[in-house]
């Protein structure tokens, strides 16, 4: 089994276990994001009250602004060897990383919950256009199965299958969503006039939307992938590939999502309990089981990456694990996760907002941490005793670290909503109607997070480097 399944763990990566072309992982990054969910959410902007201008400037600013994140926390692991939250044990010290390495594993057994809920969805809604006697559980369960067993299978064989598998999975999914283009466009073409341009408020809410479901999901896992590259990788070359990667596909496909949103009006009042089976209202019967095969590939293909980078966040906190253990045991936490949306959520769009609101908030002020603690003081690389400390010496808290993380998160939290919205991102995990309230008063908090835990930690951190000089 040793040589069938990858056992490489957050320890750093040396010698020949560096090897690859960097222009592999602009599929790697495509096929995170070439999913039929993608144009869901480009649906989903239309939900915040955007007109198609506003819900096109929103993509086009969320990703620009989010997507580059990405590429440059892969700059990190390929100079440090090892998985970003591992490598932000530098700027948080062992114990103070533990905190925003906890969020990091809760934000993607989150996403890959969300992946399989709609997968299951997915199942249910084509293959009752085919066949609509089936029992409903059953589909479900059958499209929670195959996916999860699948993704389980890629993620346990690690990054060899899953740089080979990403590439033809996207020229495959490229192919797919051209045929369903083709389609739909029949359908909805002439577009309707677009309503009047929205408020700016609306207008925020959109862009924090795509950054917080565009690629700020994905920071956390930026440099697990990129440690793996040959050490004399160009950086500029890792970090445009990345964003490429993962921007393009979705800026596409996002705009895809609002023209169809602007064409039928009725799939934007769909999308928001059921993305997925939305978009399979405008598809002949004929091409449901395409559409569907196509679906689950997508989501196995995204699912594989937050799949294996939350195994090695659970490593980063110290839980000693076979590295394909925490695979398994994260798969486990995901099919609960995947259950009680599927089963117990009151709504999807409400509570998937809610989980944004609260955990995108405070990745974003780590992401602006760790890179401004790897550009100011890690130019040289990382210390080994610094991410790895000796037996019986767990190192402490970077205070400087932790007190930019509070604050950001702090500012964010309360500029994200007024403080009765608060408590709407906390309850929206259970009630809907308040969920979806906590949308509309969306504004900077995602970016107020970002900006002041960065500040913050960029002149506290480097008085200290100068008092201690």
């Amino acid at each position: 089994m040793q040589t069938m399944f990858e056992w490489q763990g957050i320890e750093s990566t040396r010698g020949a276990e560096r090897a690859g072309r960097v222009s592999r992982h602009f599929w790697l990054w495509s096929a995170a994001n070439v999913s039929p969910f993608v144009i869901s959410a480009g649906v989903l902007v239309l939900v915040l009250g955007l007109s198609w201008v506003g819900a096109t400037v929103a993509i086009i600013v969320g990703v620009i602004i989010s997507y580059p994140l990405v590429g440059l926390v892969a700059i990190t692991g390929l100079r440090g060897g090892a998985p970003a939250l591992t490598l932000s044990r530098a700027a948080f010290g062992y114990r103070g990383n533990m905190l925003p390495t906890f969020l990091a594993y809760i934000y993607c057994i989150g996403w890959e919950s969300v992946a399989l809920f709609l997968a299951a969805s997915a199942t249910k809604a084509l293959v009752h256009r085919v066949f609509p006697n089936v029992n409903s559980a059953f589909l479900l369960a059958i499209g929670l199965a195959i996916t999860g067993a699948v993704t389980l299978f890629v993620t346990l064989y690690g990054y060899q299958l899953i740089i080979r598998a990403q590439r033809w999975i996207t020229i495959a999914l490229a192919f797919a969503t051209a045929g369903y283009f083709l389609i739909v466009l029949s359908k909805i073409w002439p577009l309707k006039a677009a309503p009047s341009a929205p408020d700016s408020p609306p207008l925020l809410a959109g862009i924090s939307f795509v950054v917080a479901a565009g690629g700020l999901s994905w920071v956390v896992m930026g440099g697990d992938y990129s440690r793996y590259l040959p050490s004399d990788s160009k950086p500029c070359a890792v970090a445009g590939w990345t964003a490429l990667g993962g921007g393009a596909t979705a800026v596409s496909l996002l705009l895809f999502g609002v023209l169809i949103g602007v064409g039928k009006s009725d799939v934007v009042v769909k999308a928001a309990a059921d993305p997925l089976g939305a978009l399979a209202l405008l598809l002949p019967t004929w091409f449901c089981v395409p559409f569907l095969v196509a679906t689950i590939v997508a989501l196995i293909g995204s699912g594989v990456v937050n799949l294996y980078s939350s195994g090695l966040n659970l490593l980063a906190l110290g839980v000693r694990l076979p590295r394909p253990t925490t695979i398994i045991f994260d798969a486990a936490l995901v099919m609960l996760g995947a259950s009680y949306l599927l089963f117990f959520s009151p709504g999807f769009f409400g509570t998937f907002e809610s989980f944004l609101a609260i955990l995108g908030v405070p990745l974003a002020a780590w992401c602006s941490i760790f890179l401004v603690d790897f550009y100011l003081h890690r130019g040289c690389g990382y210390n080994p005793s610094a991410i790895y400390p000796r037996e019986g010496d767990k190192g402490g808290i970077g205070y400087v670290g932790m007190l930019s993380l509070l604050l950001g998160t702090g500012l964010g939290v309360v500029l994200n909503s007024d403080p009765g919205g608060i408590i709407q991102s906390v309850l929206g995990l259970m009630v809907a109607e308040s969920a979806l309230e906590t949308v509309t008063s969306w504004k900077v908090g995602i970016f107020v997070s970002f900006f002041v835990g960065g500040a913050v930690y960029a002149i506290l951190s480097k008085r200290r480097v100068l008092s201690a000089a």
